[in-house]
């Protein structure tokens, strides 16, 4: 009979079982904690281009300052590019391409990538820079580190045109933006 009773709570109250277990992740967390820098980049445009470009970004990343290790830790990614917007011509198909390494105690180091676009964006309009979500797998106590490492993106001037690829290079990469203290 007490058989019949735990499958009845069960499946009467399913979602009990999510919000604890969302409770409990939020409680494995500290608060999210907003952290930006200025970081300065280079951008050279193609190769073969003379045209080379000083410019300025504004990397956010939101993060709990502490967490429990061993946990997975949502953490968000923002660059801002205020030489981008509004936009002074008209581009098409434009992508930017961020890249952030992390390091420390996670089940995989190395460096993420983000793409915001293709989007095309008339003279004058703004470009809304996207927040990109992520989740780090952590495996034990110590620091987890999330930088910022590398910038680039590209357009065409028409549709369907030649596509003009700018290769950024960062100021003294890796620029640190967040930490995390993972503890036991």
């Amino acid at each position: 009979m007490s058989r019949g009773r735990s499958r009845a709570r069960r499946s009467r109250f399913p979602s009990l079982v999510v919000v604890g277990a969302a409770a409990l992740l939020a409680s494995a967390c500290g608060p999210p904690v907003t952290n930006s820098t200025q970081v300065d980049f280079t951008c050279v445009f193609d190769p073969q281009s003379p045209v080379v470009s000083e410019q300025i970004g504004i990397v956010t990343v939101t993060a709990p300052e502490t967490a429990l290790a061993g946990v997975d830790v949502p953490v968000s990614v923002q660059l801002e590019m205020p030489g981008l917007s509004p936009a002074s011509i008209t581009v098409y198909d434009l992508v930017i391409t961020s890249t952030y390494e992390i390091t420390g105690p996670v089940a995989s180091p190395g460096t993420v990538q983000f793409d915001q676009g293709p989007a095309d964006y008339p003279v004058g309009t703004t470009v809304p820079f996207e927040t990109f979500d992520h989740i780090i797998d952590t495996t034990g106590p110590g620091t987890v580190t999330i930088a910022f490492v590398d910038v680039d993106y590209r357009f065409t001037f028409s549709s369907g045109g030649d596509q003009v690829v700018a290769d950024c290079t960062v100021e003294s990469s890796p620029v640190v933006v967040a930490e995390i203290e993972m503890v036991s």
